[in-house]
């Protein structure tokens, strides 16, 4: 029996108020907890429902196991009851983005009263444990087959000891890695992970999986392509008590991973899937893409290099010059990435959209073309000059490039573009400076 008083709880719940099965349930739950069939008797002679004799007998066919105290405070709950310490200073709303800190006026917020919390049933992994099997749900359940993700088996050691990981895998599509466990699972039965994971089965330091779909590129946060989940978990509470938190708060959970307490002390992990931003552009107008359109025409054929900025821009110019015009941005790879840019080079792209984030630094276009278009400005002085040297660079064919700016007049485009030419200004100014004090 744990130090609960289900009693105190029980007597927070209306009988008459329960069916049948619920009934049943908290007999079951009182059992489980180790009470004695009188206890759930008298409390059903509050019930009119209530006959004598039948407390008992159902009693008989208990098992004891499954259904918990948990249930009781579920049930006292939905009925209205409350538990612990409540707070009564001043209330404010929280939002995604709210930070909870430790002082005394954020510590008093509680979500869920743990003290009043009993331990969920979970299943840990036992000797029948099928890794292959688990993996798969755990990649489908996050990923679609197409996605590149992260992964890290290796970690390197800093001068004070700790060991902190690697960059790991990155430019992996869900696909590959399923397909390569199939493949080892016929031919190394039993090495497969490791095969498959190009790591050591017995690393020191287990292994990480980077739980929101990547770039290919790295792995940093403008790598993200999709802020999809976030990570929830406790280093203090058993795992009962955190899986039944994580049902209490009934969080969109996408996986909940038990890490088995291998290398660390046992947790469950709940990767909650986050909402999805309910912001919509609207489509006011579509004169930057007629100027787009009608400077392609002018150029007739020659080859062409075009910013955008936002998701929204490419989707409209999508729609606007076919969902297969060349691009390279969010969720292109880097194989890909490497093959427009081969082809630019041999002259067969007359049209190119690029994100100034994923072109400006490590591509070479300067074999053809000498035009470059901004559909959509940068506040960022470097990417935007880079961007731009991606073809007026050494080796250009090209005299000179042209840089063409697609303004919308009385818009936040001007207020962008002169901020860039002061900051140009400024840079000049600083090379200069440095000129002079080099020659004196």
């Amino acid at each position: 029996m744990s130090d609960i008083n289900h009693l105190e709880i029980l007597a927070k719940i209306d009988a008459s108020q329960l069916d049948y099965d619920e009934w049943i349930n908290v007999g079951k739950a009182l059992k489980c907890e180790g009470y004695d069939w009188t206890d759930w008797d008298s409390w059903s002679q509050w019930d009119p429902r209530y006959k004598a004799g039948e407390c008992q007998r159902k009693w008989a066919g208990f098992t004891g196991r499954g259904i918990t105290g948990a249930t009781l405070t579920q049930y006292a709950k939905d009925q209205g009851a409350t538990f612990g310490g409540g707070y009564d200073g001043p209330h404010k709303a929280l939002t995604w983005e709210s930070m909870l800190s430790n002082t005394p006026e954020d510590s008093a917020y509680r979500f869920v009263d743990h003290e009043w919390l009993e331990g969920a049933d979970i299943q840990e992994p036992g000797d029948n444990w099928d890794p292959i099997r688990d993996i798969r749900r755990y990649l489908n359940a996050l990923f679609s087959p197409s996605e590149t993700f992260g992964y890290v088996t290796d970690c390197w050691e800093t001068d004070d000891g700790r060991s902190l990981p690697t960059k790991g895998v990155y430019h992996i599509t869900v696909k590959k890695i399923l397909d390569e466990l199939e493949r080892y699972k016929r031919t190394m039965p039993g090495e497969e992970i490791a095969c498959a994971f190009s790591c050591t089965p017995a690393t020191d330091h287990g292994a990480w999986v980077r739980f929101n779909p990547l770039d290919g590129e790295g792995v940093k946060d403008a790598n993200v392509v999709d802020h999809r989940y976030a990570l929830v978990e406790s280093d203090v509470l058993s795992v009962g008590k955190q899986k039944a938190i994580y049902e209490q708060l009934e969080l969109p959970i996408a996986a909940l991973v038990h890490s088995g307490g291998i290398y660390l002390d046992p947790d469950v992990t709940a990767l909650v899937k986050l909402p999805t931003s309910k912001k919509e552009w609207v489509d006011l107008h579509e004169m930057k893409l007629d100027a787009l359109e009608e400077l392609v025409e002018e150029l007739q054929g020659s080859p062409l290099l075009v910013a955008y900025d936002f998701k929204h821009d490419l989707a409209r110019i999508q729609k606007r010059f076919g969902k297969d015009v060349p691009y390279i941005g969010g969720g292109v790879s880097v194989k890909r990435s490497m093959e427009l840019e081969q082809a630019w080079n041999r002259g067969e792209l007359p049209l190119l959209f690029g994100h100034p984030q994923s072109i400006a630094h490590g591509l070479n276009l300067q074999q053809v073309g000498q035009h470059v278009a901004w559909h959509t400005l940068t506040w960022d002085y470097e990417l935007y000059d880079q961007f731009i040297r991606r073809v007026r660079r050494q080796g250009s064919k090209a005299r000179r490039v042209f840089v063409h700016h697609i303004l919308a007049e009385g818009t936040i485009d001007e207020v962008i573009l002169g901020a860039l030419k002061m900051k140009r200004r400024g840079q000049n100014a600083l090379f200069s400076a440095l000129k002079k004090l080099k020659k004196s």
